[in-house]
Protein backbone atom coordinates (compact mmCIF):
# COMPACT_ATOMS: atom_id res chain seq x y z
CA UNK A 1 0.00 0.00 0.00
CA UNK A 2 2.80 2.70 0.71
CA UNK A 3 4.26 1.51 -2.37
CA UNK A 4 1.59 2.19 -4.07
CA UNK A 5 1.26 5.64 -2.67
CA UNK A 6 4.43 6.27 -3.20
CA UNK A 7 4.47 5.30 -7.07
CA UNK A 8 1.56 7.70 -7.39
CA UNK A 9 3.10 10.49 -5.97
CA UNK A 10 6.06 9.87 -8.51
CA UNK A 11 3.15 9.56 -11.31
CA UNK A 12 2.29 13.06 -10.50
CA UNK A 13 -0.31 13.13 -7.55
CA UNK A 14 -0.16 15.50 -4.77
CA UNK A 15 1.02 14.16 -1.64
CA UNK A 16 -1.96 15.07 0.02
CA UNK A 17 -3.91 13.26 -2.30
CA UNK A 18 -2.51 10.43 -2.11
CA UNK A 19 -1.76 10.07 1.91
CA UNK A 20 -5.61 10.69 1.79
CA UNK A 21 -6.65 8.20 -0.72
CA UNK A 22 -3.97 5.16 0.95
CA UNK A 23 -4.78 6.37 4.40
CA UNK A 24 -1.33 7.31 4.69
CA UNK A 25 0.66 10.04 6.86
CA UNK A 26 1.29 12.91 4.84
CA UNK A 27 4.80 12.81 6.48
CA UNK A 28 5.58 9.32 5.56
CA UNK A 29 4.58 9.49 2.18
CA UNK A 30 7.05 12.13 1.89
CA UNK A 31 10.00 10.34 3.54
CA UNK A 32 9.09 7.55 0.95
CA UNK A 33 8.96 9.70 -1.77
CA UNK A 34 12.28 10.92 -1.34
CA UNK A 35 14.41 7.97 -0.28
CA UNK A 36 12.52 6.29 -3.50
CA UNK A 37 14.17 9.30 -5.40
CA UNK A 38 17.50 9.45 -3.83
CA UNK A 39 17.81 5.72 -5.09
CA UNK A 40 17.85 3.39 -7.57
CA UNK A 41 17.86 0.54 -5.21
CA UNK A 42 14.81 -1.31 -3.60
CA UNK A 43 13.65 0.39 -0.78
CA UNK A 44 12.48 -2.02 1.99
CA UNK A 45 8.49 -0.53 2.76
CA UNK A 46 7.92 -3.03 5.77
CA UNK A 47 7.68 -1.75 9.27
CA UNK A 48 10.70 -0.64 11.47
CA UNK A 49 9.07 -2.53 14.64
CA UNK A 50 10.30 -5.90 14.30
CA UNK A 51 14.07 -4.90 13.80
CA UNK A 52 14.01 -3.18 17.44
CA UNK A 53 11.71 -6.33 19.04
CA UNK A 54 13.47 -7.78 21.37
CA UNK A 55 12.00 -11.18 21.47
CA UNK A 56 11.13 -12.37 18.17
CA UNK A 57 10.60 -16.40 17.95
CA UNK A 58 10.83 -16.72 21.52
CA UNK A 59 8.21 -14.06 22.40
CA UNK A 60 5.95 -16.72 21.83
CA UNK A 61 7.69 -19.47 24.53
CA UNK A 62 7.56 -16.35 27.00
CA UNK A 63 3.49 -16.49 26.68
CA UNK A 64 3.27 -19.99 26.99
CA UNK A 65 4.93 -19.56 30.37
CA UNK A 66 2.77 -17.02 31.38
CA UNK A 67 -0.26 -18.96 30.51
CA UNK A 68 0.75 -21.94 32.26
CA UNK A 69 1.58 -20.14 35.30
CA UNK A 70 -1.51 -18.63 35.51
CA UNK A 71 -3.41 -21.83 35.13
CA UNK A 72 -1.51 -22.57 38.25
CA UNK A 73 -2.64 -19.91 40.20
CA UNK A 74 1.19 -17.92 39.73
CA UNK A 75 0.15 -15.15 37.28
CA UNK A 76 2.65 -12.24 37.26
CA UNK A 77 1.79 -8.87 38.09
CA UNK A 78 2.81 -6.51 35.07
CA UNK A 79 6.10 -5.48 37.17
CA UNK A 80 7.08 -9.05 37.82
CA UNK A 81 6.37 -9.76 34.04
CA UNK A 82 9.07 -6.79 32.87
CA UNK A 83 11.94 -8.16 35.12
CA UNK A 84 11.46 -11.68 33.82
CA UNK A 85 11.30 -9.99 30.22
CA UNK A 86 14.97 -8.44 30.93
CA UNK A 87 16.30 -11.58 32.91
CA UNK A 88 14.66 -13.45 29.55
CA UNK A 89 16.79 -10.89 27.41
CA UNK A 90 19.90 -11.17 29.08
CA UNK A 91 20.28 -15.12 29.86
CA UNK A 92 19.38 -15.54 25.29
CA UNK A 93 22.02 -12.85 24.86
CA UNK A 94 19.35 -10.14 23.26
CA UNK A 95 20.74 -6.80 22.71
CA UNK A 96 18.46 -4.56 24.76
CA UNK A 97 18.13 -0.77 25.48
CA UNK A 98 20.64 1.30 28.39
CA UNK A 99 17.66 2.25 30.50
CA UNK A 100 16.38 -1.56 30.15
CA UNK A 101 20.07 -2.46 32.09
CA UNK A 102 20.05 0.73 34.31
CA UNK A 103 16.69 -0.21 36.05
CA UNK A 104 17.03 -4.03 35.32
CA UNK A 105 13.61 -4.29 33.57
CA UNK A 106 12.11 -4.07 30.69
CA UNK A 107 11.01 -0.77 30.15
CA UNK A 108 6.73 0.19 29.83
CA UNK A 109 6.53 0.23 26.55
CA UNK A 110 7.55 -2.87 25.86
CA UNK A 111 5.13 -4.22 28.06
CA UNK A 112 2.16 -2.32 26.58
CA UNK A 113 3.73 -3.29 22.68
CA UNK A 114 4.43 -6.85 24.11
CA UNK A 115 0.72 -7.35 25.40
CA UNK A 116 -0.87 -5.07 21.72
CA UNK A 117 1.23 -8.23 20.00
CA UNK A 118 -0.33 -11.36 22.08
CA UNK A 119 -3.98 -10.54 22.05
CA UNK A 120 -4.42 -13.81 23.92
CA UNK A 121 -3.18 -12.40 27.35
CA UNK A 122 -4.98 -9.60 29.60
CA UNK A 123 -4.57 -8.02 32.86
CA UNK A 124 -6.96 -8.72 35.40
CA UNK A 125 -8.01 -9.61 38.57
CA UNK A 126 -8.66 -12.75 39.78
CA UNK A 127 -11.03 -13.82 41.75
CA UNK A 128 -9.61 -14.83 45.42
CA UNK A 129 -9.45 -18.46 46.00
CA UNK A 130 -8.66 -19.63 49.16
CA UNK A 131 -4.81 -20.77 49.72
CA UNK A 132 -6.38 -24.59 50.17
CA UNK A 133 -8.41 -24.47 47.36
CA UNK A 134 -5.58 -23.29 44.77
CA UNK A 135 -3.27 -26.17 46.12
CA UNK A 136 -5.49 -29.17 46.26
CA UNK A 137 -7.76 -28.62 42.90
CA UNK A 138 -5.53 -30.69 40.46
CA UNK A 139 -6.88 -33.45 38.34
CA UNK A 140 -6.09 -36.86 40.78
CA UNK A 141 -8.61 -34.89 43.92
CA UNK A 142 -11.39 -34.01 41.25
CA UNK A 143 -11.56 -37.23 39.71
CA UNK A 144 -11.44 -38.81 43.25
CA UNK A 145 -14.48 -36.19 44.22
CA UNK A 146 -16.19 -37.83 41.47
CA UNK A 147 -15.63 -41.45 42.15
CA UNK A 148 -16.78 -40.78 45.69
CA UNK A 149 -20.10 -38.93 44.61
CA UNK A 150 -20.85 -41.66 42.15
CA UNK A 151 -20.35 -44.56 45.24
CA UNK A 152 -22.60 -42.12 47.36
CA UNK A 153 -25.61 -41.69 44.72
CA UNK A 154 -25.50 -45.43 44.77
CA UNK A 155 -25.50 -46.53 48.23
CA UNK A 156 -28.10 -43.71 49.23
CA UNK A 157 -30.06 -43.92 46.59
CA UNK A 158 -30.11 -39.95 46.06
CA UNK A 159 -31.82 -37.91 43.18
CA UNK A 160 -29.71 -34.96 41.96
CA UNK A 161 -32.37 -32.86 43.81
CA UNK A 162 -31.10 -34.24 46.72
CA UNK A 163 -27.70 -32.62 46.89
CA UNK A 164 -26.86 -28.84 47.60
CA UNK A 165 -23.43 -27.09 48.85
CA UNK A 166 -22.67 -26.55 52.11
CA UNK A 167 -19.72 -25.10 53.98
CA UNK A 168 -18.25 -26.74 56.61
CA UNK A 169 -15.74 -23.93 57.75
CA UNK A 170 -17.24 -20.71 57.72
CA UNK A 171 -14.08 -19.17 57.53
CA UNK A 172 -12.22 -18.85 54.52
CA UNK A 173 -8.30 -18.03 54.44
CA UNK A 174 -7.87 -16.09 51.12
CA UNK A 175 -4.73 -15.25 48.96
CA UNK A 176 -4.83 -11.37 48.48
CA UNK A 177 -5.72 -10.37 44.63
CA UNK A 178 -3.55 -8.87 42.30
CA UNK A 179 -3.56 -7.96 38.89
CA UNK A 180 -2.25 -10.81 36.73
CA UNK A 181 -1.28 -11.29 33.39
CA UNK A 182 -3.42 -14.25 31.90
CA UNK A 183 -5.48 -15.18 29.15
Amino acid sequence: MLQAAVMAVIDGSSFKSAAKSFHINVMTLKRYVRKQKSQESDISYESNYKHSQIFSAKEDLLCEYLKTSSKLYHGLISMQLIKLAFQYAMNNDKKVPESWKAEECAGYYWYRNFMDRNKTLSLRTPEATSLNRAVSFNKHNANMLFVNLEKIYKEEKLDPHCVWKYRRNWFYYSTQATKNSSY
